[in-house]
């Protein structure tokens, strides 16, 4: 499904799926980034997979980062509503080889940059991408790894929240990611 290609695009064709789809939203609260109960931390993601046979194809749409609510301004005292966030849309490739003992995969992310605050906004976009590879050891055993460069999104604005929040827009930045792991098949249907 579209999760399996969020941590290893070769996830997908290890699968027995032939077309999927799927829409998740996850929301969740903390007072130490938001400063209220009633402020949430969004993330969403929706997508449609398709694995004829060795191959995987995948375009999904993530928001892995997102934060917005009310600042005030202790310069001005205004209350400006912000947002800061990144969104992702991911064409994914995957194929499955040796008899689908070993699928390799990769990404290709064209990420949004929001940064705005009040009526202003700072946008900016870049591409990235992850690679991954997963290998069917015997039986029910599985291991992968998957990896992405570290990216940096948007430039330093020095003039960019007038009064309110100098320098507001800075570069949201995403270190490179190795993920390891090892998975478990109880039998072949699951």
């Amino acid at each position: 499904s579209v999760s399996s290609v969020e941590g290893n695009p070769a996830g997908m064709t290890m699968t027995m799926g032939n077309v999927t789809a799927q829409i998740n939203s996850n929301t969740m609260t903390d007072r130490t980034i938001t400063g209220s109960s009633t402020r949430k931390i969004r993330s969403r993601q929706w997508g449609l997979t398709l694995t004829p046979n060795d191959w995987g194809y995948a375009l999904s749409y993530y928001t892995p980062s997102f934060e917005a609510g009310e600042y005030q301004s202790p310069n001005t005292g205004q209350t400006r509503a912000y947002e800061v966030s990144l969104k992702q849309i991911r064409l994914s490739l995957s194929r499955s080889l040796m008899k689908k003992k070993l699928s390799l995969g990769a990404s290709l992310e064209m990420n949004r940059v929001l940064r705005q605050l009040g009526p202003d906004d700072y946008n900016a976009t870049g591409f990235s991408y992850k690679l991954g590879a997963i290998y069917h050891l015997r039986r029910h055993i599985l291991f992968g790894a998957s990896f992405s460069l570290a990216q940096q999104f948007g430039d330093s604005l020095i003039t960019s929240g007038g009064l309110e929040l100098p320098g507001f827009a800075e570069p949201i930045r995403v270190p490179a990611i190795l993920n390891l792991g090892m998975g478990w098949i109880p039998n072949r249907f699951f």
